[in-house]
């Protein structure tokens, strides 16, 4: 009666030590992929970040640019007499030098 109330006790016990070792492992499991998830999150976040960043420069970049050609523009034209560029804002040149109309201060 001992001997297979011990073995019956000795199963119970092995029994239980499977099921806490498959349930360690799927939390094991678990946690491994929620860490991983939270890895490719945090490196989404990251990179979400860095595009912040780098837009703003980019466009400063880009501003930069357009206003260096158009001081460019600008140097150019500003060389030319006024008879060779006609504009709607210049009124009349008087010995070569350009007066700009009233409309524009």
């Amino acid at each position: 009666k001992d001997n297979k109330a011990s073995g019956t006790a000795e199963t119970g016990l092995r029994a239980w030590r499977i099921s806490l070792t498959e349930k360690l492992d799927i939390d094991m499991e678990s946690r491994r992929a929620f860490q991983e998830h939270e890895h490719v999150m945090q490196d989404e976040i990251m990179k979400n970040q860095s595009d912040m960043l780098r837009h703003p420069v980019e466009l400063q970049e880009k501003q930069l640019e357009a206003k260096l050609a158009l001081q460019l523009l600008q140097n150019c034209l500003q060389a030319l007499p006024c008879s060779q560029f006609p504009s709607p804002k210049r009124s009349r040149s008087w010995g070569g030098v350009c007066s700009i109309s009233s409309t524009q201060h």
